[in-house]
């Protein structure tokens, strides 16, 4: 009886060393043995469309003196009536009969008045 456990245990220990190996498509190993994290550098440059972020540098002509009056107050820092802003260019832009028919989504960041943290500008708040 002995000598049949022994046997018995001695190939149900070789079988565990038998073991075969995962598949391809299951083997996780070789994602963490050569994981690399340097980042994106120039091979990422296409990863974020920046353009919806992008002011026009040369408008036209006939738009010119109520945008340069607006951008000369946000370059004093002044408070302005964010409603107001936001109101303006929706007209302006309802009447534009040659503009493209189709929406566009604009990104603003605006830092207002009345916040406990004041800035999120670290240049401000050091």
């Amino acid at each position: 009886f002995v000598s049949v456990f022994v046997f018995y245990s001695r190939s149900h220990v070789k079988k565990k060393k038998k073991k075969k190996p995962p598949s391809p498509e299951n083997d996780v190993r070789e994602n963490v043995i050569s994981y690399d994290d340097e980042g994106g550098g120039e091979d990422d440059m296409t990863a974020f469309d920046i353009a919806p972020l992008q002011i026009p540098v040369n408008k036209s002509k006939t738009e010119g003196s109520h945008e340069t009056m607006e951008m000369t107050d946000l370059r004093r820092h002044e408070i302005l009536n964010i409603e107001t802003l936001v109101k303006d260019y929706k007209d302006r832009n309802d009447d534009d009969y040659s503009a493209s028919f189709l929406d566009d989504l604009r990104n603003y960041a605006f830092e207002g008045p009345g916040s406990n943290a004041e800035s999120l500008s670290p240049i401000i708040s050091s």
